[in-house]
């Protein structure tokens, strides 16, 4: 047996929105996209302007992925992690002015 889908208004017949779903938003409204109350921006409603804005939005989301693709290759993984490991070594057999701590070392 099927289960039937929700209604929007009303019962109107439009589906509900879920969790996740993104809504579209009218122009002259907040921008969906946006979580943070402070840094909501009101989409222009200037077709020209509305572009510029996707244009914007684009740009600053493919750096964004380009910036995590960078941080999860495997090679930058292993260099943050040796590099806190050495950082860690040196912390634990070295005083602060470099000289090596003799009783954690011979111990």
């Amino acid at each position: 047996m099927a289960k039937s889908a929700g209604t929007g208004r009303a019962g109107d017949g439009t589906p509900k929105a879920g969790p996740g779903d993104r809504t579209r938003t009218e122009p002259g409204t907040t921008d969906p996209g946006t979580t943070d109350p402070e840094t909501v921006e009101p989409l222009p409603t200037d077709p020209e302007a509305l572009v510029r804005f996707i244009e914007q939005r684009r740009t600053r989301l493919a750096s964004t992925i380009e910036e995590l693709t960078t941080r999860a290759t495997p090679g930058s993984l292993v260099r943050r992690g040796t590099a806190g490991a050495r950082a860690r070594v040196r912390a634990a057999t070295r005083t602060e002015d470099g000289a090596l701590r003799v009783e954690r070392v011979a111990a």
